[in-house]
């Protein structure tokens, strides 16, 4: 992980393989799907909340 990355890059790779299989209508195994909610709660904790945007948005 490169200073203040919270993404392990080899872990995308994996992620990638993952979406693939989901893609093809394969399951994912126990392992899997728990390497990846530990992988996506701590990206949660360290992410910042979400701004409130005032409507209409301007873009």
């Amino acid at each position: 992980m490169a200073a203040g990355d919270p993404i392990d890059r080899p872990f995308l790779r994996d992620v990638d393989q993952w979406m693939e299989q989901l893609y093809d209508c394969k399951q994912l195994s126990e392992q899997q799907v728990k390497m990846l909610f530990e992988q996506a709660r701590s990206i949660k904790s360290i992410s910042p909340p979400p701004r409130p945007v005032k409507r209409p948005a301007p873009i």
